[in-house]
């Protein structure tokens, strides 16, 4: 029997998950379709983990709702382009947009382009007047007459045959705008566009966050003067706002199919400031001293409080892949490949100076450096396919035969292998993300990217470590780190078995998480979504999902969206 505790542990885990071929490996792996109610739920908990997080370095946390007056709406003009229907005699026969018919059962063509607002705001005491330069946005999307005739019945909006939708550049406008009032001072922000879910109205959702007495003081006023185009919203955030506004993901389950596969550019998504990711519960600079009681953050999570309310905070991925950077399984198993690679790595920016293919200031990895990754990433790859061409003897079927271990070591691990045809952006590609982890690595652990010293003590002054030795202690730390986190992942794994002695929950997780088991052969015996758990899961993920937007809707429903005189 599958207890309540259980059911919402094992409701975030993905009840579509898709079978994908590694093209270097040849080895299936199991991995989530990111659409279904719980990767949905998954993302929800992601972003609000992120907003709980960073919403714990700032004092003040004010929570921003914009919406439009309907002069000031963007929308997109609906228009019949052609017949779905394979009967050449009904391929030049569709009904005009104005005269569609809920009963038609055929599917159309329908073509959606934006209009530009001829509307302007004159400013309050000032000569400016604002007009808009909307992005020309046009595509086309399959429907029957009933679906589109029901999302404009729902539009509240005096021209027939229009369709709102979110306009990022008026948000960009009223962020440079805000910033404008505050020179002094840099302005963090979460946002995320909208629609609602009963009238599918475009609006906005923000957290602005400061540390600054003079933004609390202003932030209600200077949020007025920067929108100007409807009703606009600010108050002190008491908790509920980052839970509110990372919900935004679950709003999807509460619209038509129509705004899911819309173009990006009109689609739903969320914007945040420079460095949104970075937390003051996991340092940026880490010292060799420090390195196991990181690790047990980085594993356990950090429970961090804000406004009454308890949460347990890990980090991002990108930060554990900075921390303890994460190989091919050839390389991260052994503490010696870690090493040489590293080493490698380190020491490559002093081969390609010694082969003349960068000048002799080259230091991609320091922090003060002015030369960019990707143009040492070139001179990286012009150096590897120019060497060893001065000797006769070149093997042509080995053309890297020639190059330094470490370098080999390097190409294997970008998969750059012999052979291996492949456009010089691609290359380049690979390249440039294997040497931006290393130096991301190198700043974590030094201070000013010099990969001669690292940081040792965290005493103040504290001595630094050479580079030989660091890179043995650090070496073993990363293996043990990814094996402790394999480890934890194994006994969840178990531990959810056990939990429940449920021969469905057994044909669950074999399916979902064993890469022992060939999901195409057991989808034969019985399909997947056809087991009894999985549709127990997916019912109970959607009423999740629809519980988490229950009140945007009821919002919605109360015109909280709309502009009202």
């Amino acid at each position: 029997m599958i207890t309540k505790e259980l059911q919402n542990k094992l409701v975030t885990r993905c009840l579509n998950p898709r079978t994908v071929v590694n093209k270097y490996t040849h080895e299936s792996i199991v991995v989530s379709c990111g659409s279904c109610p719980s990767c949905v739920l998954r993302r929800s908990g992601i972003q609000t983990n992120l907003l709980t997080s960073y919403s714990a370095q700032f004092r003040y946390v004010y929570f921003v709702t914009l919406t439009y007056a309907p002069c000031f709406l963007p929308t997109l003009e609906v228009s019949v382009v052609e017949t779905c229907s394979d009967d050449i005699a009904d391929v030049s026969c569709f009904p005009d947009i104005n005269h569609l018919d809920a009963g038609d059962s055929n599917t159309y063509l329908f073509g959606f382009r934006s209009v530009p607002r001829s509307a302007s705001v004159k400013i309050k005491n000032s000569t400016v007047e604002r007009v808009f330069k909307d992005p020309e946005i046009s595509f086309t999307y399959p429907m029957k007459p009933k679906e589109l005739l029901s999302i404009l019945s729902k539009i509240n909006h005096n021209i027939p045959n229009r369709i709102p939708y979110v306009c990022n550049r008026d948000l960009d406008l009223f962020l440079k705008r805000l910033r404008s009032y505050y020179p002094d001072e840099k302005l963090r922000y979460y946002a995320v566009s909208e629609y609602g879910p009963a009238s599918y109205r475009p609006h906005w959702h923000l957290l602005l966050f400061s540390n600054s007495e003079r933004f609390s003081e202003t932030v209600l006023e200077n949020v007025s003067k920067a929108w100007a185009y409807g009703r606009c919203d600010a108050s002190l955030s008491r908790g509920f706002a980052a839970p509110y506004v990372a919900s935004y993901v679950n709003s999807f389950v509460a619209l038509p199919n129509f705004y899911t596969q819309m173009p990006k550019v009109v689609r739903p998504k969320s914007f945040h400031s420079i460095g949104f990711t970075e937390s003051n519960l996991f340092p940026r600079e880490v010292r060799i001293a420090e390195i196991d009681e990181v690790a047990d953050k980085c594993l356990n999570g950090v429970r961090v409080e804000r406004d009454g309310f308890f949460r347990t905070i890990k980090p991002t991925w990108p930060y554990l892949l900075r921390l303890f950077p994460r190989f091919s399984d050839v390389i991260r198993k052994s503490p010696s490949s870690i090493y040489q690679l590293l080493d490698s790595a380190f020491t490559a920016p002093g081969r390609v100076v010694r082969y003349g293919c960068a000048p002799l200031d080259c230091d991609p990895f320091s922090l003060d450096s002015k030369q960019s990754i990707l143009s040492f990433s070139k001179q990286y790859l012009n150096y590897v396919d120019n060497y060893g061409k001065e000797f006769n003897d070149r093997n042509v079927f080995s053309p890297k035969a020639k190059l330094p271990p470490g370098d080999i070591l390097i190409m294997s691990e970008c998969r750059l292998y012999d052979g291996v045809d492949m456009e010089t952006t691609h290359r380049i590609s690979r390249v440039y993300r294997f040497f931006l982890g290393i130096k991301k690595f190198i700043l974590t652990y030094s201070s000013d990217g010099d990969t001669r010293l690292f940081l040792s003590f965290s005493a103040p002054g504290g001595e630094y470590i050479g580079r030989e030795r660091f890179l043995r202690i650090i070496s073993d730390k990363i293996v043990n780190f990814w094996n402790r986190y394999e480890y934890n992942r194994l006994v969840d794994f178990y531990q959810t078995l056990e939990d429940s002695n449920d021969k469905d929950l057994v044909d669950f997780e074999l399916r979902n998480y064993s890469f022992r088991y060939d999901r195409s052969v057991l989808d034969k015996e019985k399909p997947y979504n056809e087991l009894p758990l999985v549709r127990r899961l997916t019912a109970a993920s959607l009423m999740k999902c629809r519980d988490k937007v229950k009140h945007k809707k009821a919002n919605d429903l109360f015109g909280i969206f709309s502009y009202q005189d």
